[in-house]
C-alpha cells in the first residue's frame, strides 16, 4: 500500500517537473531578452538614426511580449530593459509607466522599493523638464520625499553599499535642487543640504570616495546649503555652512570663493551693505588662493558706487601683492582657451587702474599700468580701447598745457622741476613708469603726477587707505587670535 503511494507521489513530482520544464522552455521572454542583448552589442558601430531605428523597433516587439507574460520569471528582466530602452528614446513618460510597473512587483520589499523610488523620482524629473507636466513635478517630489523616509527609517542598511550611497546622494541632490531652484523653497532645501552634509560626514570611506569623485561630497552640499540660507536672509545659518568647509582638506574651490557667491545672493545689488559685509568677512579669516579675487569683486563694487578712490586704493593694493599669482592664472586660461583672457581678473584690473589713473590725471602711472596689459594680453580688445584712451588723454593734456604755457611762466618755471628722467623729474616716460611701477608698485605721489592731479590723488589715498587698514588690521586680529 505505501509502495503503492510512493509511486503515485513519485509519478506526481515528476509529472510537475516536466510541465515546470516545458512552461520555462515555452517562455519566450527569455530567448527574446537574450536575442535583444546579443544584437544591441552592435549599437556601438551604429549612427545616431540607425540607433534610434534599432531602439524603436525593439521597443515595439519586447514591450507587448512583456505585457503578454506578467507570469513569467524573466518578467522583471524583460521590463526593466523595456525601461531602458524607453529611457534611450527619452521616453520619459513611458519610462514612469513601466518603473512604477517594476516597483509595485514587490510591495513589501525594502530595498527594491527604494531602488525603484529613486528610478521613478528621476524619470518623473525628467518628464518634467521635457514637458513642463506639473503632475511629473509632483509626482517628482513625493518620490523624492518617500526616498528620503525609506532611506531615513533604516539606516545605516539601506546605504549599505557604495552603489545605494551614490543613488540616494545623488537624488537627494536633484531633489534640493527642485526645492531651491524651481520650488524657490529655500527653507526647506537648506533643511535637507544641511540633513545629506552631516550623513556625508558619516559615510563610510570607500562610500564617500565614490561621492567625492562625482563632486556629491560634503563641499557641494555645504555650499548649497550656505546659498538656501543666503536666499533665506539667514547670514549666520549660512556663515556655519561656509565653517564647515574649513574642516574639508581637499576642496575644488577656496572657502572665499564660495563666500563670494553667498554673498552676492544675499546682496544682489552691491552696495554698501555688501560692501561691509565683504569687508567684513575678509578682515576674519585667513588669506586663502581665492581672497585676490573676492577682494577685485569688492573693489568693482566701490567702483559701481561711485567710491572711485576706494576703488583705485583697493585695487592697486591688491594689484602690488598678488599680481604673479593672478597673471599666471589668467595666462592659463589664454592657453586653454583663447578668449579665457577676456574673462580674467588680471586685464580687468589693469583696466580700472588705467581708467582711474587717467581720472585723477596720473597718466604717467596709466601709461606703466598701459604697458603691463600689452605685455601679458596683447589680443584683448581692451588693450587697443585703452590705448586710445590714454592718447586722447595726453592730446588733450598737450592742449591744456599750451593754453597755460602761452599765457603764463613756463611750468618748470613754477614748480622747479623739469621734464624727462633725473630725480624732481615731472613726467616719466613709459618704460620708465613701468619699472618703477614693477619696483615700487603705483604711487600717488607728485614725482608721478601733475602737481594738482597729486594733490587729489594724495587725497584719494588717505580716504581709501582706510579700507585697506580695516582689512588689514582685521586680518592681523584675526591671524593673532588663530595663533
Amino acid at each position: 500500500m505505501s509502495n503503492t503511494r510512493s509511486r503515485a507521489a513519485y509519478a506526481l513530482v515528476l509529472a510537475f517537473l516536466f510541465f515546470t520544464v516545458g512552461a520555462l522552455a515555452a517562455d519566450p521572454l527569455e530567448p527574446l531578452v537574450r536575442q535583444y542583448l546579443d544584437e544591441s552589442k552592435a549599437r556601438s558601430k551604429m549612427t545616431p538614426s540607425e540607433e534610434n531605428a534599432f531602439l524603436r523597433d525593439w521597443l515595439d516587439v519586447l514591450l507587448p511580449a512583456t505585457i503578454e507574460n506578467p507570469a513569467s520569471p524573466h518578467f522583471e528582466h524583460a521590463m526593466i530593459h523595456a525601461m531602458s530602452i524607453a529611457n534611450a528614446l527619452e521616453d520619459y513618460a513611458l519610462s514612469t509607466i513601466l518603473t512604477v510597473e517594476v516597483r509595485d512587483r514587490r510591495p513589501d520589499d525594502t530595498a527594491w522599493q527604494l531602488r525603484w523610488e529613486n528610478e521613478l523620482a528621476e524619470m518623473q524629473l525628467l518628464q518634467y523638464h521635457q514637458t513642463k507636466d506639473e503632475e511629473a513635478l509632483e509626482g517628482a517630489l513625493k518620490s523624492f520625499s518617500k526616498v528620503r523616509k525609506l532611506t531615513n527609517d533604516d539606516l545605516p542598511n539601506t546605504l549599505a553599499t557604495p552603489q545605494d550611497a551614490v543613488r540616494y546622494v545623488a537624488n537627494m541632490y536633484r531633489y534640493g535642487q527642485v526645492l531651491s531652484g524651481t520650488l524657490a523653497d529655500h527653507a526647506s532645501s537648506a533643511a535637507l543640504n544641511h540633513e545629506v552634509r552631516v550623513l556625508l560626514s558619516d559615510l563610510q570611506a570607500e562610500s564617500y570616495a565614490q561621492l567625492s569623485g562625482l563632486a556629491y561630497d560634503v563641499e557641494t552640499f555645504a555650499t548649497e546649503e550656505m546659498k538656501s540660507y543666503y536666499a533665506l536672509g539667514d547670514l549666520a545659518n549660512a556663515e556655519l555652512a561656509l565653517e564647515a568647509l574649513t574642516r574639508v582638506e581637499i576642496l575644488r574651490w577656496p572657502v572665499s570663493h564660495h563666500f563670494g557667491r553667498g554673498a552676492r545672493i544675499a546682496f544682489p545689488t552691491g552696495g554698501e551693505e555688501y560692501q561691509a559685509y565683504v569687508e567684513k568677512w575678509i578682515g576674519s579669516h585667513r588669506v586663502d588662493e581665492g581672497t585676490p579675487y573676492l577682494l577685485v569683486e569688492l573693489a568693482l563694487d566701490y567702483m559701481r558706487t561711485g567710491k572711485e578712490y576706494e576703488a583705485y586704493a583697493l585695487f592697486s593694493d591688491t594689484w602690488a601683492k598678488y599680481r604673479q599669482s593672478l597673471i599666471e592664472q589668467d595666462l592659463i586660461k589664454l592657453a586653454n582657451y583663447p578668449a579665457g583672457a577676456a574673462m580674467g581678473y588680471s586685464p580687468t584690473i589693469l583696466d580700472a587702474l588705467i581708467r582711474l589713473s587717467l581720472k585723477f590725471s596720473a597718466l604717467q602711472a596709466a601709461e606703466g599700468y598701459l604697458v603691463e596689459f600689452g605685455t601679458y594680453f596683447p589680443d584683448d580688445p581692451r588693450y587697443q580701447l585703452l590705448t586710445k584712451l590714454i592718447e586722447q588723454h595726453k592730446t588733450h593734456e598737450s592742449r591744456e598745457l599750451k593754453v597755460l604755457t602761452s599765457e603764463t611762466k613756463p611750468l618748470s618755471a613754477i614748480t622747479g622741476t623739469q621734464t624727462g628722467s633725473g630725480q624732481g623729474g615731472l613726467v616719466l616716460s613709459p618704460d620708465e613708469a613701468a619699472a618703477d611701477i614693477e619696483e615700487n608698485g603705483v604711487r600717488s605721489s607728485p614725482r608721478s603726477m601733475p602737481t594738482v592731479a597729486g594733490a587729489m590723488v594724495v587725497l584719494a589715498g588717505i580716504v581709501a587707505a582706510g579700507v585697506v587698514w580695516r582689512v588689514s588690521k582685521s586680518r592681523e586680529r584675526s591671524a593673532s587670535h588663530h595663533t
